[in-house]
């Protein structure tokens, strides 16, 4: 929220989308369902809790890495 309170409006019209890089089971292999549940998860609290309070809700997510 700092940096779109620092960057105002010329931060928010010049973004198009946010990248999120994830990695579900970087510390022990997770089953199929395990994975899904956890990116769901993942993917509705950076949306939800991390973007929508800072007012950038509205973008796009792209999944710029994983594994």
């Amino acid at each position: 929220m700092e940096l779109v309170k620092l960057g105002g409006a010329a931060l928010l019209d010049g973004l198009q989308y946010i990248g999120l890089d994830m990695f579900p089971d970087v510390f022990r292999p997770l089953g199929n369902e395990t994975i899904r549940t956890g990116t769901t998860g993942l993917l509705r609290y950076h949306r939800r809790d991390v973007l929508a309070p800072a007012g950038l809700g509205h973008l796009p997510l792209h999944i710029t890495e994983h594994g």
